[in-house]
């Protein structure tokens, strides 16, 4: 019981940090389409969405890899040196290609340049991955919390500021959103100082350990990534970038949804590397799929008209794209939190196979209804492919594992009260979070740092 209410509070810490990134991004979508409009919008999402998507689809699996060896072995200051190194080289790979892509997508001179603009951020951004992904090896998720509230605090602060002082323009957009996908990474500067990147060098990680591990479990986290991220990439030469510009706002709304099954799924995929749990497995599954759930109904009946008051009308055409999306997600999260424990158990190629199948139907599919369905042709694929990728990782756990695929997403009412539970001590009464909350975070953090003495 004890252990149950430690996971409980990782999970409500780190869904905490990610409700910031999402939150950020929502509350200044509408300052960017208001500002900019409907066609400038889809510029800088142009610009800036094959950064987005080379930040996720460079990691090589690295990250995962050491969030793996980390929870296995304790702190290695090798393998984070190790793993960054390999990052920076991924890093000058991947800004050539994004050369590459820009010169070979857009003939537009101004979109040119922003996309290479924005890829200046790409090494510093993947770096920070490799931190976050050591931090949360060690259970560390309330400087995980910090990173992204950081991160999503600057960006916010940014477009405001530019907006504010009549600044807000293509350009300085997107280098707002391009920089602070990586300022939040001052949070982890106390690693070192806590000497948590040099005590205790247990269980010998080499290069070739992280690569083995990584490039097994990559082929997966790029296709999911790509998932999520390349539909907008390849809408630039489907569609009007006034459609982008509306499923970029769709896609801000659907995101918000997320914050809790990616916590609940970093955290379980560090507490199955340690010690696997069938039971365990499932049941965080079904409590993830019933809060995503019901952040899905309450962001689908709010966007129907909170949409148009606050992007303007010409976004309204958002409202049913966003609700396709939610759609998709929740049908989507048992799987996801099913990708998580094959991961853990050594079989990342499993969960590769999962999402390289989903990605390439998505793909299709996306070929085929952007052009006649603009956004809505986007949106349906993608939840197509998430539907599939979920089902596909279920079926390897049931095929090899014995899991139950019933005990994925069947919840019961204990599952509902430990929703209800997190719910509680995240947001407050009034709808915001709480102050005992933010106290907790800081609570433990200090915690952590006895901890890491």
């Amino acid at each position: 019981m004890t252990r149950e209410r430690g996971i409980a509070a990782q999970i409500v810490v780190a869904t905490t940090g990610n409700i910031a990134i999402p939150v950020a991004a929502f509350a200044s979508a509408p300052i960017l389409a208001r500002v900019l409009g409907v066609e400038e919008r889809g510029v800088v999402a142009a610009g800036t969405a094959p950064l987005l998507l080379a930040i996720s689809a460079l990691t090589l699996g690295i990250p995962e890899a050491v969030t793996y060896f980390v929870s296995k072995n304790g702190p290695n200051r090798a393998a984070v040196l190790k793993a960054v190194q390999i990052t920076c080289l991924a890093a000058l790979l991947g800004m050539i290609l994004l050369g590459v892509i820009a010169t070979a997508v857009t003939p537009e001179v101004q979109l040119f340049i922003l996309m290479l603009v924005a890829s200046s951020a790409l090494a510093p951004a993947l770096i920070v991955g490799v931190l976050r992904a050591y931090a949360g090896g060690l259970g560390l998720w309330t400087v995980i919390s910090w990173e992204r509230f950081i991160g999503a605090v600057a960006r916010l602060f940014a477009i405001l500021l530019l907006a504010c002082s009549g600044q807000l323009t293509v350009f300085t957009g997107t280098i707002a959103i391009s920089t602070t996908t990586f300022v939040g990474g001052f949070a982890y500067i106390g690693l070192a100082k806590r000497r948590l990147l040099v005590v205790r060098e247990a269980g010998s990680t080499n290069r070739a350990d992280l690569l083995a591990f990584g490039l097994r479990l990559w082929p997966g986290a790029l296709a999911g990534i790509l998932l999520s991220r390349l539909d907008q990439t390849l809408m630039i030469g489907l569609t009007k970038t006034s459609e982008l510009g509306i499923y970029a706002v769709s896609v801000s709304v659907s995101e918000v949804t997320l914050v809790f099954n990616s916590a609940v799924r970093d955290v379980m995929f560090a507490r199955e590397s340690r010690q696997g749990s069938p039971d365990r497995l499932m049941r965080a599954a079904r409590i993830s799929t019933v809060g995503t759930l019901m952040a899905s109904v309450c962001a689908g009946v709010l966007s129907i008209w909170m949409l148009p008051i606050l992007f303007g009308e010409e976004f309204r055409n958002s409202v049913f794209v966003a609700e396709i999306l939610l759609l998709g997600i929740v049908a989507g999260n048992p799987g996801s939190i099913a990708g998580a424990g094959l991961s853990a158990r050594g079989r990342p190629s499993l969960r590769s196979l999962s999402l390289v199948i989903a990605l390439c139907v998505n793909v299709a599919a996306v070929v085929v209804l952007v052009p006649p369905l603009g956004a809505v042709g986007a949106a349906v694929a993608t939840a197509v492919g998430n539907f599939i990728a979920g089902t596909l990782n279920i079926f390897w756990l049931r095929r090899y594992y014995g899991f139950s695929a019933l005990g994925f997403v069947v919840p019961n009412l204990s599952d509902l009260l430990a929703v209800r539970a997190v719910v509680r001590r995240v947001v407050g009464p009034a709808g915001g979070l709480r102050r005992s909350a933010f106290c907790g975070m800081l609570s433990s953090m200090n915690s952590e740092r006895r901890q890491g003495k």
